[in-house]
């Protein structure tokens, strides 16, 4: 294979997986606005059950 054909691959590779990021970082922001909507209607389970599905969701980040 020739250097372009790798530089080929490996750009498709990364733009597919930061199109994977992109989703994944607007679900959390989604999620974390619920978070915040509950803390502000004092909805104690909307805030456990959004902050744990968030804090799950950034371990994804975290190397």
């Amino acid at each position: 294979m020739t250097d372009l054909g790798t530089i080929h691959e490996l750009t498709y590779t990364l733009e597919n997986a930061l199109e994977t990021i992109t989703e994944e970082v607007e679900a959390m922001a989604f999620t974390l606005e619920e978070v915040h909507q509950g803390s502000e209607t004092g909805d104690i389970e909307r805030v456990k059950s959004n902050g744990e599905a968030y804090l799950e969701a950034a371990q994804t980040l975290v190397p």
